[in-house]
């Protein structure tokens, strides 16, 4: 349990700290070559705006490997708004 304390910690100041971003900031894709089940291809990566994971916002503190709490909006985001970027990006 020492370590989830410490997570929360840790997320806590930085979420203190985060500067919020548009969605439209926060909107990417890529793809690149990776190993897949089949062998070598492509691997198309998506990051979708969202108010953040409710694990990493809750009491927990998140996982301890995942970054993407820096990669939202923390706060709540229209589903159109989402489509929109989905389709301009494609």
């Amino acid at each position: 349990m020492e370590i989830q304390k410490l997570n929360k910690e840790i997320r806590d100041n930085y979420l203190e700290r985060m500067k919020i971003r548009p969605p439209e900031r926060l909107s990417v894709s890529w793809y690149q070559d990776d190993l897949l089940y089949r062998g070598s291809g492509k691997s198309l990566f998506v990051i979708v705006p969202t108010p953040g994971c409710s694990w990493a916002l809750g009491d927990s503190g998140g996982c301890t490997m995942c970054s993407y709490i820096s990669d939202c909006t923390l706060e709540p985001i229209d589903d159109e708004l989402i489509i929109q970027l989905f389709k301009k990006k494609s």
